[in-house]
């Protein structure tokens, strides 16, 4: 079979799991697609095989070709097999393990037009956090094996070492033995895997994979080097191997070697394994593969930058440019003073972009409850809307408005949102072992907080608006806030992209502290200049 002469049969072929057959015990694949890794498995002679499939769809498709024909029989009705519907991280989180061998299915595609939206598609499993919780999982003659279609110019393979031995560096029990010597990485022209050991390498098991390498024809990039370590293939990057070697080895910063690309490992935090592109990297994609061998770089980044402009371009031009040609009577876009923005405005940018950040951030920290990045959006949005409406329609029952209301509710949404990310962190491992019901519920209450104060922000703005002798900033004040959800989109991906999440969470808080102090500034000149009760009603009172 072919399966047992590709790379990633390694695992199988260096270490004794039993005493009696020598086969791992139990095995563990990840992300398994249509089942070869299964089927390597069980070929093996793997007692027990473990695949978990991220993609229902997949296992559906594949149930309706056995009915339709039993000799199609899948790989995943065989004895032995064990299919898990859920995210993988979610999966280890309720999973105990051991596991003699732990496997992952190649990353991206034979060529980096497969990787290309990839870029800014969040991967939890391929970072830090991701790695140590499988790790967790290994038995103490456990294997790790993951591999990768090379690239041109490499960076993924890179990036995959890099990730494995900074996870590494995060166990104890590495802690007595160097990074270099739970590493093996083989490659060819066209992939690579890379094998971690739970201990450390004997000197047979050295030897088996050496032996392994020229019976396959693999070259072994590490731990071996020089001349050897390129003995079947020219590679045409001479510099990937020399780079490789100095990452397995856990002695070089990703940013300090002469790459072009992003090469630092993945965190929870910035979970974009595949973001590599920059622009130092453009001219150099453009020398190695030509003009027409950019279209093979990661446009995502490039694409959240165009959407950007678009929405810019296009939002100012359906929202706001409406407004100002139908402002019928004069509309005066200087308020109290003559030359400058109504600081009402201000106010409702702020609360636009901080709403659309605090959602966006809450997405992406939730995918690791909820397992799939379409389950939080539902669950995010939908909370967020419906409790954020709740908390508009609470908001205009008090006499409620003064000048210290608003101030105080940011406060107070501030401290709501450090506790729940702190929950999360603290807790979301447990979260994500409830069953798929439970953990929608759970999400959902512990926003319902949130949700009441962010719901607060907009209505109070407007009304104070009707009552304060601006009821004609109000369309400007739907179009401004508006426009500024619509373009901090792309922003907050950009940013969490090159700085993380967590400074997403900080301008989303700085957006609404702005909204604070322009609301207070607002409120003493409007209580200066046209003195009169906040709540005193007009047939606009309630909008919002």
């Amino acid at each position: 079979m072919p399966l047992r002469h590709t790379s990633f049969a390694l695992p199988y072929r260096v270490r004794s799991f039993g005493p009696a057959e020598g086969a791992p015990r139990r095995v563990l694949v990840l992300n398994a697609g249509t089942g070869s890794e299964v089927h390597q498995a069980l070929m093996e002679g793997s007692r027990s095989v473990t695949a978990v499939v991220r993609n229902p769809d997949l296992l559906y498709t594949l149930e309706r070709l056995a009915k339709r024909d039993s000799s199609l029989l899948t790989i995943y009705e065989q004895p032995g097999v064990e299919v898990v519907r859920q995210e993988p991280r979610g999966f280890l989180y309720r999973e105990t393990g051991p596991y003699d061998v732990i496997m992952v299915p190649p990353l991206g595609g034979v060529t980096g037009a497969a990787a290309a939206m990839q870029a800014v598609h969040e991967d939890h499993m391929l970072t830090l956090e991701g790695i140590g919780a499988v790790l967790e999982r290994l038995s103490p003659e456990g294997l790790l094996c993951l591999t990768t279609w090379l690239d041109i110019p490499p960076r993924r393979i890179l990036k995959l070492t890099a990730l494995l031995a900074g996870a590494l560096e995060r166990t104890a029990w590495a802690a007595d033995s160097a990074t270099e010597d739970h590493l093996t990485v083989i490659g060819s022209w066209n992939a690579a895997t890379v094998v971690l050991s739970r201990r450390p390498w004997s000197t047979a098991e050295r030897a088996r994979t050496r032996q392994f390498a020229e019976l396959e024809g693999f070259d072994l990039w590490f731990p071996s080097g020089g001349e050897q370590a390129t003995t079947f293939h020219l590679l045409a990057d001479t510099t990937l191997v020399a780079d490789l070697q100095l990452l397995a080895r856990g002695r070089s910063d990703p940013e300090e070697l002469a790459s072009p690309f992003h090469l630092r490992p993945s965190t929870d935090d910035r979970p974009f394994f595949h973001y590599f592109l920059t622009l130092r990297a453009l001219p150099i994609m453009r020398d190695v593969l030509g003009t027409a061998g950019l279209m093979l770089a990661e446009w995502g980044y490039v694409l959240l930058w165009i959407t950007l402009a678009l929405l810019v371009v296009g939002g100012a031009g359906l929202i706001l440019l409406p407004l100002w040609l139908t402002r019928g009577v004069r509309v005066s876009l200087t308020g109290d003073a003559a030359e400058r923005p109504p600081l009402s405005l201000f106010y409702f940018a702020a609360i636009g972009c901080g709403f659309m950040l605090v959602e966006i951030m809450l997405i992406q920290r939730l995918v690791l409850v909820l397992g799939d990045p379409v389950y939080s959006a539902a669950a995010v949005i939908t909370a967020l809307l419906v409790f954020a409406g709740v908390g508009s329609w609470i908001s205009q029952r008090p006499a409620a408005a003064r000048a210290g209301m608003l101030p105080g509710a940011v406060v107070l949404m501030i401290l709501l949102l450090v506790m729940l990310l702190g929950c999360i962190a603290l807790f979301g491992s447990g979260w994500a072992g409830l069953a798929k019901g439970g953990r929608f519920i759970l999400v959902i209450v512990s926003l319902i907080p949130l949700a009441l104060v962010m719901g607060v922000f907009f209505p109070t703005g407007v009304r104070w608006l009707d009552t304060g002798q601006a009821s004609h900033l109000i369309p400007w004040a739907w179009g401004i806030n508006g426009f500024a959800s619509v373009v901090t989109t792309p922003v907050a991906t950009i940013v969490a992209l090159s700085l993380g999440f967590r400074v997403v969470a900080l301008l989303a808080a700085g957006c609404y502290l702005l909204a604070a102090g322009v609301s207070w500034r607002w409120w003493s000149s409007r209580q200066t200049n046209h003195p009169m009760p906040i709540n005193s009603p007009s047939e606009n009172s309630h909008q919002g």
